[in-house]
């Protein structure tokens, strides 16, 4: 493995993924590598649009209030640290993969949701995916 470059915490808005942020960066300045927030907005147009005749203006603007909705409770628990952002749209699992897309340089940072047992065993966690799919190291935060 290549030393650490970046560390990419996935965020979501939840406490979870604000205890991967804080965790994130602490990894970040203790390794001297760079911080990543990244964001999956979790709809596409393509589903939407039969649905909900939006327009892509409208899509957009949902987007970027759901995109900020997730990383202002984010940033603020960073303090004036400034990561930089990522946004993504589609499936959190797959477009978090794909980001990763095995890298070596990088350490992933993910926090747990805290579904039910039952819940996780049925859908799956998008940390369980991203782990068991990826080669990039990855680092959960419960």
């Amino acid at each position: 493995m290549k030393e650490v470059q970046k560390v990419i915490v996935a965020v979501d808005g939840t406490e979870g993924s604000i205890s991967a942020a804080q965790a994130g960066a602490r990894l970040a300045d203790a390794m001297d590598a760079t911080l990543t927030l990244l964001y999956v907005y979790p709809l596409v147009p393509s589903q939407l649009s039969g649905v909900m005749h939006l327009s892509k203006e409208d899509f957009d603007r949902m987007r970027d209030a759901a995109t900020e909705e997730a990383l202002s409770a984010v940033k603020s628990a960073l303090g004036d640290r400034k990561p930089e952002t990522v946004t993504l749209i589609g499936d959190p699992a797959v477009e978090i993969l794909d980001y990763l897309d095995d890298r070596q340089d990088v350490l992933a940072v993910m926090g747990r949701r805290g579904q039910s047992k039952f819940k996780s065993l049925l859908l799956g966690s998008v940390s369980d995916k991203v782990i068991r799919h990826t080669r990039t190291p990855v680092t959960v935060v419960t």
